[in-house]
């Protein structure tokens, strides 16, 4: 392919092919190699997973009450952060922050909330962990 070129320039043609190779590879293993911000869990995914069990208590679409911290100022920056957060996890899902739906979701940072703080009408269905639990009006 290259017999009829002084080795002066096939050296260097070889040479241009390495680097540019070498070059490709390098750029292929830091593409590869997952940054170390992203092995650290984001807070949407940390909230995705909170919700994971919930979500297959829920119907797959509707409307469902919220509410959240007892102690927190209504629609704090807190508060906003996790309904909007709760929101995006339980998406199709409507959430309504307030506890009128037939079914509310409890979303706290502590995993032993005080439950019936937001409404004394609602009956636990199901504690799932983490600060996360599921309430129904009771029958009247």
């Amino acid at each position: 392919m290259m017999a009829g070129y002084p080795v002066r320039v096939r050296i260097g043609v070889l040479s241009v092919i390495l680097f540019a190779l070498l070059s490709s590879g390098l750029a292929l293993g830091r593409a590869l190699d997952p940054p170390p911000w992203t092995i650290a869990q984001d807070e949407i995914t940390h909230y995705e997973a909170r919700f994971r069990l919930l979500r297959s208590a829920l119907p797959p679409k509707g409307v469902v009450g919220y509410f959240s911290e007892p102690d927190l100022p209504p629609r704090n920056l807190d508060w906003w952060k996790g309904f909007c957060l709760s929101e995006y996890a339980l998406a199709p899902l409507i959430l309504a922050d307030n506890t009128t739906p037939a079914l509310v979701i409890g979303n706290f940072r502590s995993a032993s909330p005080e439950r019936n703080a937001a409404d004394p009408t609602l009956v636990l269905v199901r504690d799932f962990g983490d600060g996360v639990l599921l309430f129904r009006h009771q029958p009247r």
